[in-house]
């Protein structure tokens, strides 16, 4: 952080307000004229058949573009839904209200997740409160903010960590946005215009390559079944996909990148808490602690009675809780919370705890992929023969969230289509 911008006499929260309408102008400006997909329609005798396994993000947006193309999609979802992290929480909360598991906010650079927002009509509103003030609670200290105020040095007894720099850096710099109604809108609206093509409780084992294309062999309900395709596209995990086998065996370097792809721990606690204690503390709802990371009320509606506030705990501090049953883990974070906001647990009306890494069909929050070098990324990205890689791991840029999903998704449809209008 450079302590100097401190010094100016000129406000931080003026000069962040200008930075971020003169921002969003370019931005706004840059969206209107851009366009990340091309409509391609492949020549009839040129469609292929794909099979996509997945029906997160990345795998329901490579299904719908190669759709659009004319090719026949199957897409094998092992799960009960759709969505993979964009998903949802409304139970056991009062009847209306809703929290994302994951897919919680995008930014207005997001190019692409408003370009889809848009397509399906699915409205979006504004991340962060700015409403009352946000917290933050850092090496024993606690103060106020305004949103979008600087946070100084000296307000806290320590040096930030790399993370809580970049919380801070996007949180002033960047316009983040939610989808209204829940992120799992967005993935429904997506398999609204597939639903034929997409078979749940279909958990792909095995991927057999063969000259001419690939045959997939899966259970459903209990049953092994088997089906060919010309292509294949893995939107699953690296964590999930490693657990599959492939005859031939993958190459040497491939295989030890999917089995070796970390994935960050990562431990959600949702609480319904009245509206009205955050509001007779003039407090917005939001807090980056080291304690329980951070504290996110998206939605928060003083004309409502209650809201969800989320506690977001990440790395080490998040192992430490898995390994306690769901009503410590939910205790503990109370508890911590207590700490920097006065009788918080006495208006817990209800609570229930997310972690993503205890799914076996997922196995973490996101992937460290962002981590890599501009090498290991391609061999990332790169293609297996007949097997194509989606996924917000696999994306050039914005890894980690659903930006990257559908960026990759475009990718492989384009790798597709490209191979398929070649001869």
């Amino acid at each position: 952080m450079n302590i100097e911008l401190h010094r100016l006499d000129i406000p931080r929260r003026l000069v962040n307000g200008i930075r971020r309408r003169v921002n969003s102008a370019k931005i706004e400006s840059a969206f209107r004229a851009r366009s990340h997909r091309a409509d391609v329609a492949i020549p009839e005798s040129s469609r292929a058949e794909v099979i996509v396994i997945g029906a997160g993000i990345s795998g329901l947006a490579t299904a719908y573009l190669l759709r659009q193309g004319g090719h026949r999609v199957t897409v094998l979802e092992a799960g009960a839904q759709i969505g993979g992290r964009a998903d949802s929480v409304r139970s056991p909360f009062r009847s209306g209200l809703c929290a994302d598991a994951g897919g919680f906010r995008f930014a207005a650079d997001h190019y692409r997740v408003r370009e889809y927002l848009n397509e399906f009509n699915l409205p979006y509103t504004n991340f962060y409160n700015t409403q009352g003030d946000m917290l933050v609670y850092l090496g024993g200290a606690l103060f106020r903010r305004k949103f979008g105020e600087r946070v100084r040095p000296s307000w806290i007894p320590r040096v930030l960590t790399n993370e809580e720099s970049w919380m801070f850096d996007q949180e002033n710099e960047i316009e983040m946005f939610r989808v209204s109604g829940g992120v799992d809108t967005f993935a429904k609206a997506f398999a609204s215009h597939i639903s034929d093509s997409i078979s749940l409780h279909s958990e792909v084992r095995k991927i057999t390559q063969t000259s001419s294309g690939a045959l997939v062999e899966y259970v459903s309900d209990g049953e092994i079944k088997t089906q060919f395709a010309d292509y294949v596209v893995s939107a699953i995990p690296y964590s999930v996909l490693k657990d599959m086998t492939f005859a031939p065996t993958l190459k040497s370097d491939k295989a030890e990148m999917i089995s070796g792809l970390e994935y960050r721990p990562g431990l959600l606690v949702y609480f319904e808490i009245p509206t009205e204690y955050w509001q007779t503390q003039g407090l917005s709802g939001f807090a980056v602690t080291d304690t329980v990371g951070e504290l996110w009320s998206p939605g928060l509606d003083f004309t409502r009675d209650t809201a969800i506030t989320i506690s977001y705990t990440k790395d080490e501090d998040a192992q430490e809780l898995m390994a306690l049953p769901q009503e410590e883990r939910i205790a503990t974070i109370a508890k911590r919370i207590e700490e920097f906001l006065p009788d918080f647990r006495e208006f817990i009306q209800c609570s229930v705890s997310l972690c993503w890494d205890e799914d076996r069909l997922i196995r973490g929050s996101r992937s460290m992929a962002q981590f890599l070098s501009q090498d290991q990324m391609a061999l990332i990205r790169r293609t297996e023969g007949k097997i194509h890689f989606a996924g917000e791991h696999t994306a050039s840029l914005r890894l980690g969230w659903m930006e990257g999903a559908l960026e990759s998704a475009e990718r492989v449809a384009s790798e597709i289509n490209a191979i398929c209008t070649s001869g």
